[in-house]
C-alpha cells in the first residue's frame, strides 16, 4: 500500500467464449501464454492511443467458474497513470466509471486472440479441424467487463489478496462426500447469484478440479511492465 500510486485504479476482466475451452485443453500452457500476451497488448494499445502513455497493470489468471467448469479469464488492476515516451510519469485525469471505452475493448481483444490461436493451430497442423469453431466465435459478442475504479490502495490490496492464491474450490463449499458423489455449493450467476447445491460423481469432480491445475512453473500473477509497482508484488 505504501508503494501504490495516488491515482484511481480500475478493474478490467478479460473473458473468452466457452467454445474456446477445447482449444485451451489442447495446450493450456501456450493458450494461457497467448491470453496474457493479448490482454497486455490491448491495455498497451489503449494506453498509447487514448492517453499517450505506457500503462501498467497487475494481471491475475483464473480458470474456473463456480461449478468448477473451465472458464479462463484474467483480472486486471490498471492505474490511471503511465509513462510517457520521455519516461515521465503522467497521471490520467479521466472522469467517469471507465478508463477505456468498454465497447472498443472487446472487438480489439477478440481480433488479437483469434489471430494468435490461428497461428498456434496452424503450427500444430490442427487449424482445419478448428476453423469452423474460430469462425463461429468471431461472429459472437465477446465480453470485456469493466468495473468502476477502486477508492484507495487499501482496497486494491484487499481485492488482490482475495484472488491471488485461490484454488478452484475451498473446503467450506463442499457439503458432503460419499460413494454416490461430491455435493458442493455454488453461486448461479444466471439466477441472481443464488447459492445452490450441485452433486457430481467422484470421477467428474476430480476431472473438473484437475482442469485448473496450471502447467508446471506457470506464473499466474503478472505485471506486464516493470514500472509503477513494488517488487514484492512482481515476485508473486
Amino acid at each position: 500500500m505504501n508503494d501504490a500510486l495516488n491515482v484511481r485504479y480500475f478493474h478490467i476482466v478479460f473473458t473468452i467464449p466457452e467454445e474456446l475451452n477445447q482449444i485451451c485443453l489442447l495446450d493450456s500452457n501456450l493458450f494461457y501464454k497467448n491470453l496474457f500476451e493479448c490482454v497486455w497488448s490491448v491495455l498497451q494499445q489503449f494506453g498509447y492511443t487514448r492517453y499517450g502513455v505506457e500503462s501498467g497493470a497487475i494481471c491475475v489468471l483464473h480458470t474456473w467458474g463456480q461449478n468448477l467448469s473451465l472458464h479462463p479469464h484474467i483480472h486486471c488492476i490498471v492505474p490511471a497513470a503511465g509513462l510517457t515516451l520521455a519516461g515521465n510519469l503522467k497521471r490520467i485525469t479521466k472522469q467517469g466509471k471507465y478508463l477505456y471505452p468498454v465497447l472498443m475493448l472487446s472487438p480489439t481483444f477478440r481480433s488479437m486472440l483469434l489471430k494468435k490461436l490461428k497461428l498456434q493451430l496452424n503450427q500444430s497442423n490442427q487449424l482445419p479441424k478448428y476453423q469452423l469453431l474460430l469462425d463461429d466465435v468471431w461472429g459472437k459478442p465477446w465480453v470485456v467487463y469493466c468495473k468502476p475504479p477502486f477508492g484507495n490502495a487499501q482496497q486494491i490490496v484487499k481485492y488482490l489478496g482475495q484472488y491471488s492464491h485461490r484454488v478452484a474450490i475451498s473446503n467450506h463449499r463442499i457439503k458432503n462426500i460419499s460413494d454416490s458423489g461430491v455435493t458442493f455449493f455454488y453461486k448461479d450467476y444466471r439466477d441472481e447469484s443464488k447459492v445452490k447445491p450441485a452433486t457430481l460423481s467422484g470421477v467428474e469432480f476430480l476431472r473438473r478440479f484437475c482442469m485448473h491445475i496450471l502447467p508446471r512453473r506457470f506464473v499466474k500473477i503478472r505485471a506486464p511492465t516493470n514500472v509503477l509497482y513494488p517488487t514484492k508484488i512482481l515476485s508473486c
